[in-house]
């Protein structure tokens, strides 16, 4: 009689096994792979964007910088991608211009002073990328993505900030705070845009103020379609300097 139990509760308990369903599978917990990051090539003042891409050559001085004190010339994405933006303009600079352009697909940095120590109000810099995106898909991240990052740095909040921060505080008039003003619309904050034979152009001004100074600062940026890609050469300064002459010699090489 025991051995007949036995061997019924061997049996209940194996169907049982048998029958019972597995478990969901759990969403992997990998982390998701980052994007490809854009290079390029310097061989003194000529760079090569890419693989083969469009070739261009810098100033002089720009090299002499980066000899000096480095900083200034960055030929990968996944390098100036790491490095930490501070001091003033720059960073507000980089906010708007990362909120829809990925820094990783950026192949080339130079400029005339090193980038991310808040040197941009005399200085000078441009960017090229390589993107996936159609020129039109990327103007409708400026007008969004761009647009919103430019008018939250633009506020209010963030000019007061800015001036507080700076080396001459301005004293507040006696009574209350004035109220919080709502956020403006984000049309105001969208790019200028053109266009011409070789280039789609989108122009940020952002009127950035630091106590006892001042500027606009500039993010022109210029699309043209490469390939099956998208290629933008953005260009980074203030009004402190007309640099008109330069950008046009730098676009030349591109077209």
């Amino acid at each position: 009689m025991n051995r007949y139990l036995s061997t019924l509760l061997v049996c209940v308990f194996t169907g049982a096994a048998h029958g019972q369903s597995k478990p969901a599978s759990q969403p992997s917990s990998r982390p998701t792979k980052p994007e490809p990051a854009a290079t390029s090539t310097r061989d003194g003042r000529n760079v090569t964007v890419g693989r083969s891409g469009p070739a261009f050559r810098i100033p002089t001085s720009w090299v002499r910088w980066q000899d000096k004190f480095g900083g200034a010339l960055i030929e990968d994405g996944a390098a100036l991608e790491k490095i930490p933006v501070q001091g003033e303009f720059d960073k507000e600079i980089d906010e708007v211009l990362r909120s829809a352009l990925s820094t990783r697909r950026c192949a080339f940095h130079g400029g005339s002073s090193t980038w991310g120590k808040g040197l941009a109000y005399s200085g000078f810099a441009m960017r090229v990328y390589l993107l996936d995106e159609a020129p039109k898909d990327i103007e409708t991240k400026l007008d969004v993505q761009a647009a919103t990052a430019a008018r939250d740095v633009m506020s209010p909040r963030r000019a007061k900030a800015r001036n507080a921060a700076g080396s001459f505080v301005r004293k507040n008039p006696k009574g209350p705070p004035p109220k919080p003003a709502p956020p403006e619309p984000i049309e105001k904050y969208r790019p200028e845009r053109t266009k011409d034979t070789h280039w789609h152009r989108n122009r940020f001004l952002l009127d950035l103020h630091y106590g006892d100074y001042g500027a606009k600062a500039e993010i022109d940026i210029r699309l043209r379609s490469h390939g099956t890609q998208t290629l933008a050469v953005v260009f980074l300064h203030t009004d402190f300097k007309d640099q008109a002459k330069t950008k046009e010699v730098l676009l030349s090489m591109l077209q």
